[in-house]
């Protein structure tokens, strides 16, 4: 009786089935053949046939090994992609969250899940930045940005207490509010937890890079800081002290 497989990894009966092909005709091979005799000039040159036998073996060895690390293979995958078993694995679509225009450069801002995990993408002229964080909390921030040659983009994910951001640019400052995210269709519920809002600022980039380092404050909706200023690293200088 043949083994059932598992119907996505329909592969590893092929192999066996090909396994067995290949040792039945071996063996019938090896039963049908005589060993050639050997001339005493062969036998005093130490020279030697290796047994049909053996090559036979040598095959099903090989084949073997090749259908476990595919089979391994297979599984692993599987793992990695079925998540409708386990929720806690389940990759969302993305759902776009923001998008404009600032000079030349457009930018686009999309978040999805990934496991427990909220990433987020910003693409903006041809740049990206791209992390996947713990959900904020209610107080909190998640930030990032990246630079373009014109300008430094800062773009953050908050909890819903964060009504406004202070953004601090050097001895600059610039007030920029949070904004609600949008759920999207029903295909792509669950990418955007509840609550969450977000925010992009857009400064211009300096000649000189270390001029400035720039950080960002949550506010609440009193304009009153719910925690100390976090350093955008992704935008700052080479002399920035970053975590």
């Amino acid at each position: 009786m043949e083994t059932p497989y598992d119907a996505e990894l329909a592969i590893l009966g092929e192999l066996e089935r090909i396994l067995r092909s290949r040792v039945t005709a071996s063996r019938d091979h090896a039963a049908g053949r005589r060993a050639p005799q050997r001339s005493s000039g062969d036998r005093r040159r130490g020279s030697r046939r290796i047994p049909a036998a053996a090559t036979a073996a040598r095959r099903v060895a090989v084949l073997t090994a090749l259908a476990l690390l595919l089979g391994a293979t297979a599984v692993a995958t599987r793992a990695l992609v079925n998540t409708d078993r386990d929720p806690t694995l389940r990759t969302s679509q993305a759902v776009q969250i923001g998008h404009g225009v600032v000079g030349q450069d457009a930018w686009r801002l999309t978040v999805y899940r990934r496991h427990d995990q909220v990433c987020h993408d910003l693409l903006a002229a041809g740049t990206l930045a791209s992390s996947c964080d713990a959900p904020p909390s209610a107080r909190g921030v998640v930030i990032d940005g990246t630079l373009t040659p014109t300008h430094r983009f800062v773009l953050g994910l908050t909890g819903p207490d964060v009504a406004a951001v202070e953004v601090r640019d050097g001895d600059n400052r610039h007030r920029a509010v949070t904004h609600e995210a949008p759920t999207g269709t029903l295909d792509q519920r669950g990418a955007v937890p509840q609550g969450l809002r977000s925010f992009v600022i857009v400064l211009r980039r300096p000649a000189d890079q270390r001029a400035s380092t720039v950080s960002v404050v949550p506010l609440d909706g009193h304009g009153r800081a719910l925690s100390g200023a976090e350093t955008v690293c992704s935008v700052a200088p080479p002399t920035a002290t970053c975590p």
